[in-house]
């Protein structure tokens, strides 16, 4: 069985046993399936680039600082939406998308698996945009 690799400035053929060629196939497919689901599981933040963008822009005025609200996000709505969520979910929401964290390190942080903190976030964003939708 013969394996290609693909370079930038050239392709390499290797020839390999049925069994190493059934390993690295095997490793293929998963890695593809891997990045399929990763891709999935993305939310793009482009829609959040408006003017009424509720991250909070580093350069503002101090009037406009975290400090002065409840969660650190400029968006009323948003506020209001994340006082509706369980202790659980706003803290995952804050901890990942105001504090920086990765979804594993915020995990890590808490003590619980990457998956439960990725479950969280996802309920927390659908009950964000259910209010959302509400209003």
């Amino acid at each position: 069985m013969k394996i290609k690799y693909e370079f930038v400035n050239e392709v390499v053929e290797i020839e390999v046993s049925k069994e190493w060629g059934d390993v690295v196939k095997q490793m293929n497919n998963d890695d593809y399936n891997n990045e399929k689901m990763e891709t999935r599981r993305h939310l793009s933040l482009d829609a959040c680039n408006d003017k009424d963008s509720w991250l909070v822009d580093p350069v503002s005025d101090i009037e406009d600082s975290p400090a002065n609200t409840t969660f650190g996000f400029r968006n009323e709505r948003l506020e209001h939406a994340l006082s509706k969520l369980t202790d659980t979910q706003r803290n995952a929401v804050l901890g990942v998308y105001r504090d920086g964290y990765s979804a594993r390190a915020y995990a890590a942080k808490v003590g619980v698996h990457e998956s439960a903190v990725s479950r969280c976030l996802d309920r927390a964003l659908k009950k964000i945009k259910k209010r959302f939708d509400e209003m």
